[in-house]
């Protein structure tokens, strides 16, 4: 499983590192031991939907943390879900990996990684796996297992993913042979992709990530867009006037 050693506001973690999450997501109660500063969160970003897990996340808070890697900083954002919404304390999504400038490489080679299906643009019968680092285990969507593919029984009803907290059920499994592994198998379950790669195809395909000495920001791909801050104002709005201070029962401008 991969794993990341950071410095955020001077406390050192170690956060899990998920390439088929777009967003890094952080428990309630590590960004407050860490002494993260909380922006509320309105309209649809109050919830993330995984698009390869189909998952739903709750969205608390947003925040910035600094990442310390080879004394080189770089800005990215978390966002602050409730304790049991993830198994993990700080999970590394996507927007963090690119930021801190990872590259993958796969036989050793550099390749482009699909991070999530784009919803609606799906092709079932020339899939691009998914890459899942969170996972330890390759997942094939029942829709593609009906493509001529023999299921067979599996010893487990379902499955628990440890990072995300979620639970994939199991309706058998599927014999894809690999380069390097002619027995391999992977899991039928209800997911929004075709098929998802995860710990146990990786290793057999010389997978691998990479991150820079030096890490820069900001980058293509990772710069969200400008959310307007929060307006923090002191005291009462008057709903008659519009002036700060006052209540409408004490306003002078009202008009008779």
């Amino acid at each position: 499983m991969y794993s990341i050693n950071l410095v955020l506001n001077s406390v050192r973690v170690v956060a899990q590192v998920v390439t088929n999450l777009a967003i890094s997501l952080i428990r309630l109660t590590e960004a407050e031991r860490i002494g993260f500063e909380f922006r509320p969160v309105t309209g649809p970003d109050t919830t993330f939907v995984d698009p390869v897990t189909a998952r739903v996340f709750h969205i608390l808070w947003e925040t910035n943390g600094v990442n310390l890697q080879e004394n080189q900083s770089t800005k990215a954002t978390f966002y602050v879900v409730a304790d049991d919404e993830i198994g993990q304390s700080i999970i590394l999504g996507m927007d963090t990996l690119l930021a801190l400038g990872m590259s993958i490489k796969w036989d050793g080679d550099e390749v482009i990684n699909p991070l999530f299906p784009i919803p609606g643009q799906e092709n079932i019968h020339r899939p691009d796996p998914v890459i899942a680092t969170g996972l330890p285990v390759s997942f094939m969507s029942r829709e593609y297992a009906g493509n001529g593919f023999t299921v067979v029984p599996h010893l487990k009803s379902e499955h628990y993913d440890l990072l995300t907290n979620t639970t994939f059920p199991i309706f058998g499994k599927v014999a894809v042979p690999l380069p390097t592994n002619q027995d391999f198998f992977m899991t039928v379950t209800s997911i929004n992709t075709p098929l998802i790669l995860g710990l146990d195809a990786l290793t057999a395909c010389g997978y691998s990530l990479e991150f820079p000495d030096i890490v820069t920001w900001p980058q293509i791909g990772v710069v969200r867009p400008y959310r307007q801050p929060e307006l923090r104002v002191r005291g009462p709005t008057c709903p008659s006037c519009g002036r700060i201070g006052h209540v409408r029962s004490r306003c002078t401008e009202q008009s008779e």
